[in-house]
């Protein structure tokens, strides 16, 4: 993770990169920095861990309430301190919010912010970010966050998870494409970048979504039924961490 923060703070110091995505040195900046896989390696980092402390989570529902806290005492502990989720909670949202809005001034004037400024906005914006979403599903999966929990188990809101890597992959393009071909100038105000990010976000979803159906799981289910059968590990996976779940 301190790799990760020092290769994007460098970085950006070594392509004078801004926050402010008009800048006109963030011609490097998809290509060199949101693009690359090593620059993203802290954040997906954090993810992966997430996703080992679930599988324990999912562990645990199965044990039998007797034995819970005998072979899982930390979830066990996680899960009968709500305040412990209610704090992760509000300081998820409160790093969320941060990272979307700490931004502005240097969108709204690229230049006005020191060279400082950007490295440290670019080396721990993303890993920042991560880790409130994280605190966020960590509230909700040892349910203290039970309206999340309730969102997060909704089939429609399970279907839309199924786009986030599609999404990711578009977003780039489509905020160069919405920002870099404008006719006109962008007079920018709070509403005005608020409003640009949900259009952002609803054309990527809408983008998404056509790409999902036309390209992303007519290959998935080619894969699955001519070559994932052969080399997966799914089956043997899912009869260890979900026997009663029936592989499709």
């Amino acid at each position: 993770m301190a790799f990760n923060i020092a290769f994007n703070m460098i970085e950006c110091y070594d392509k004078n990169l801004r926050a402010g995505v008009f800048a006109l040195e963030n011609y490097y900046l998809f290509g060199n920095l949101f693009s690359k896989p090593y620059t993203k390696f802290a954040p997906h980092s954090i993810g992966v861990c997430f996703a080992f402390f679930y599988v324990d989570v999912l562990e645990y529902r199965r044990t039998p309430k007797a034995e819970r806290e005998g072979k899982f005492p930390k979830v066990h502990y996680m899960y009968e301190a709500k305040w412990l989720g209610h704090m992760a909670n509000v300081l998820g949202n409160v790093l969320v919010i941060v990272n979307l809005l700490c931004g502005y001034e240097s969108v709204k004037s690229p230049y006005s912010w020191a060279m400082w400024q950007n490295a440290v906005y670019f080396g721990l914006t993303r890993i920042s970010f991560a880790i409130g979403i994280m605190l966020i599903f960590y509230s909700v999966v040892v349910e203290s966050f039970r309206l999340g929990l309730l969102v997060t188990s909704n089939g429609y809101m399970r279907a839309f998870g199924k786009l986030s890597f599609t999404c990711g992959l578009l977003c780039p393009l489509i905020v160069t494409l919405a920002y870099c071909s404008q006719e006109y100038a962008l007079y920018l105000t709070v509403p005005g970048v608020l409003y640009y990010g949900i259009a952002n976000i609803m054309a990527d979803l809408i983008a998404s979504f056509f790409v999902y159906i036309t390209v992303e799981y007519p290959m998935k289910r080619i894969v699955a039924l001519v070559v994932m059968k052969k080399i997966s590990h799914d089956e043997i996976l899912r009869q260890k961490y979900c026997p009663k779940i029936a592989f499709n």
